[in-house]
């Protein structure tokens, strides 16, 4: 009989149920469990430890909200373009790119949980791998030790996305040391002058509201950076607008 499940998004301002998600695949990674569903409002998804990651229904808007500002600045800088994309691994934002921008020199994609990878490509592509491509590499490991390793070689990119989990309250969360200081400062060093990176939040629950009403982060410090701003997107899945944080180094 088919396993049907429900999953609720929580957070300090809304809550949003998905009901009667029916279930194509579950298996429990070494860092998380992966549910791969079906729901008729908003096609397959793809849950990771419960929490929605993404959907067919608002994939684009999200894929747009992390890249068209990043790529606007970044074609009108350079002729060719070297991205590294941290987290990311289910495809969507990679083949969004590729698809969409044809200025882009190399992807290399730093995924640390391999069953993320195979699961959405069998549910979502037919086995088909969109990280086999001549512009793009793919590293299995965490982003901070790939990051140290590009310092270490002195490599060096021109936009960095990030697309992880959510920071939580779980100190055994491998996304938490994606939103520290340290880690900021690292992306600082491989980022060329003018470079741009763009990282995703879940709600604006990560985020506090200055004297002048305009958003900052509660952590870490980010004024290593020259330049940013926030952006909120709306993915209706989510049941609130997820938000955007550019960073530009001058």
């Amino acid at each position: 009989m088919p396993k049907m499940v429900d999953f609720e998004n929580l957070s300090s301002f809304y809550s949003i149920k998905w009901r009667n998600n029916l279930v194509l695949e579950e298996k429990d990674s070494e860092y998380q469990k992966i549910i791969i569903s079906f729901n008729e409002k908003i096609g397959k998804t793809l849950f990771l430890d419960d929490v929605l990651q993404i959907c067919e229904a608002d994939v684009e808007n999200y894929n747009i909200g992390l890249s068209e500002k990043l790529m606007e600045h970044l074609s009108l800088k350079f002729d060719k373009i070297d991205l590294l994309v941290i987290g990311g691994g289910d495809g969507f934002l990679t083949e969004f790119l590729l698809n969409s921008y044809k200025n882009i020199n190399s992807i290399t994609v730093v995924e640390l949980d391999k069953d993320v990878i195979s699961l959405v490509n069998k549910h979502f592509r037919n086995n088909v791998n969109v990280f086999d491509n001549n512009k793009v590499q793919l590293k299995i490991t965490s982003g901070d030790t790939y990051v140290e390793e590009c310092i270490n070689n002195n490599v060096l990119f021109h936009g960095i996305i990030i697309d992880c989990t959510d920071y939580t309250n779980d100190i055994n969360n491998p996304a938490n040391v994606l939103f520290s200081k340290n880690f900021y400062n690292n992306l600082n060093k491989i980022l060329i002058t003018n470079g741009y990176l763009t990282q995703q939040f879940d709600t604006i629950d990560t985020l506090s509201t200055n004297i002048d009403g305009k958003y900052k982060l509660r952590y870490p410090k980010i004024d290593i950076f020259d330049e940013y701003h926030f952006e909120n997107v709306n993915c209706f899945s989510y049941g609130s607008p997820t938000y955007m944080l550019h960073l530009i180094k001058n």
